[in-house]
Parts: C-alpha cells; sequence; structure tokens
C-alpha cells in the first residue's frame, strides 16, 4: 500500500515545483526592478557604475535561468508520473 501513495506524492511535488516556479518567476521580475530603483533612489544613478555592474544580477539570474528549469522540471515530471498513471489502468 505505501508503494502505491508514493507516486502521489511525487506528482504532487512536481505539481508544487511547477506552481511555485510560475509565482517565482514573477516574484523575481518585481523584485529585480525594485531593488534596482530602490538602490538608484537610495545611493544616486552613478551607485552602479561605482559598483561595476549594471544591473541588479540576483533576481534577475533567478527570473532567467532558475524558475523556467525549475518549471520545466516539474511539468516533465508531473506529465510523466501522470502518463505512467494512464499507462498503467
Amino acid at each position: 500500500m505505501a508503494a502505491r501513495t508514493r507516486p502521489h506524492n511525487r506528482h504532487r511535488l512536481f505539481l508544487l515545483l511547477t506552481g511555485s516556479a510560475g509565482i517565482a518567476l514573477v516574484a523575481s521580475l518585481v523584485l529585480h526592478n525594485l531593488v534596482f530603483a530602490a538602490l538608484i533612489y537610495l545611493f544616486g544613478e552613478d551607485f552602479w557604475i561605482e559598483t561595476g555592474t549594471s544591473d541588479e544580477p540576483f533576481f534577475f539570474i533567478l527570473a532567467v535561468i532558475v524558475c523556467p528549469l525549475a518549471f520545466i522540471v516539474g511539468a516533465v515530471g508531473s506529465i510523466t508520473i501522470w502518463a505512467k498513471s494512464k499507462l498503467k489502468r
């Protein structure tokens, strides 16, 4: 009986990963712009030239690389588990 509930829990985890990646993508985009604007407001427009970077990279990398990869992994895992459960029936 425990082996039967395991795929269900994995499917749930993959679905949670897919949904949270989509939410995190939007949140990262918003935070990237807010942090960028807040630092310019607090330290002036020359702040980014003095730091040697032209932009705030952390949330940008999350939004462009990490979140889409997590979304793809979650979607592929969900579809795979769903397809396996349909084939067993």
